[in-house]
């Protein structure tokens, strides 16, 4: 058994395993933080994305809104669409896009404003 004059006593040589201790915590507290950003970028942004062009669409334009698809890389800010149709009251395509790709500027953001890098769209050749 050790006795407790075998432990080795903590003092000021001590701080560098403090520091690295303090170190490690922040750095899974960091990756953590990226995880989380990334489940809900990539699982719960194009949910919620696809549920506001839904109900916006009925509420603003009194029109029925389909997607098929709907991706979004929170990394790049990407948002991708694919197969959006907004339906004439009759059930006949008013609007169908093949793809959308809208790529948001991250300065838009901290300005409280919607901007964009780039917005492209893609048909399918009829």
């Amino acid at each position: 058994m050790m006795s407790i004059e075998a432990l080795p006593a903590e003092g000021p040589g001590d701080p560098p395993r403090r520091f690295g201790s303090r170190v490690r915590a922040w750095l899974a507290a960091s990756a953590a933080l990226v995880l989380l950003y990334a489940l809900f970028g990539f699982f719960v942004v194009p949910r919620i994305i696809r549920s506001q062009i839904q109900s916006r669409s009925l509420a603003d334009l009194h029109r029925e809104a389909r997607i098929d698809d709907v991706r979004f890389n929170p990394f790049t800010l990407t948002a991708t669409i694919g197969g959006l149709r907004v339906l004439d009251r009759d059930q006949a395509d008013l609007v169908r896009l093949e793809k959308l790709m809208v790529n948001f500027e991250v300065s838009g953001v901290f300005r409280r404003a919607w901007r964009f890098s780039e917005i492209r769209k893609a048909q399918d050749e009829d």
